[in-house]
C-alpha cells in the first residue's frame, strides 16, 4: 500500500491511499494518530513538497506540518519521498497559468482541472483540490515507473 499526501497548511491533509496499484479510498484529517497508524501500515509515502506563497505565516506553517509527516515516517521507518508540484502536475499535462489570465479565474479553472483530470483516471470524484492533488500524486507515484 501506498499512500500519496497533499499536506495542508491551514486545512487539514489529504490523504488517497493505494493498494495493489488502484485507488483504494480518500479522505481529510488532522488527527495524528490516525496518520500515524496508517503511516506504519504503508510501504511507501509520497508528500507533495511545499511551496512558497503569499502568505509567510501559511508558509511557515505548512512546512511545520510536512515536517510532522516526514517525522512520522522516519519514526516508522516507512520510506518516503517528497514530490514537488511541477513534478507531479507535468507528468500529468496539467498547464501552467497562461499569461492573459486574472490569478482569480486561473485558481479555479485549475483547481477544476485537477479535480476533472483526477476522476477520469480513478472514477473517484474528489471532494476537492486538495483530495484531487493527493490522488494524482498517487497516481503519478504508481504509474511514472512503467514508462
Amino acid at each position: 500500500m501506498i499512500i500519496a499526501i497533499d499536506p495542508g497548511g491551514t486545512k487539514p491533509h489529504a490523504l488517497a491511499y493505494f493498494n495493489q496499484g488502484k485507488l483504494d479510498f480518500v479522505y481529510k484529517s488532522d488527527y495524528i494518530r490516525l496518520i500515524s497508524k496508517a503511516i506504519n501500515y504503508a510501504n511507501r509515502v509520497f508528500i507533495e513538497n511545499q511551496y512558497g506563497g503569499k502568505n509567510r505565516a501559511t508558509v511557515i506553517l505548512l512546512s511545520h506540518r510536512t515536517g510532522m509527516l516526514m517525522g512520522l515516517c522516519k519514526l516508522h521507518e516507512t520510506p518516503y519521498e517528497m514530490v514537488a508540484p511541477v513534478t507531479w502536475q507535468s507528468w500529468h499535462k496539467i498547464p501552467r497559468k497562461p499569461k492573459d489570465i486574472t490569478d482569480y479565474k486561473w485558481k479555479k479553472l485549475h483547481k477544476q482541472h485537477q479535480i476533472e483530470k483526477a476522476e477520469e483516471l480513478t472514477g473517484h470524484k474528489p471532494e476537492d483540490e486538495d483530495e484531487a492533488a493527493a490522488i494524482l500524486i498517487g497516481y503519478w507515484a504508481i504509474h511514472r515507473e512503467h514508462e
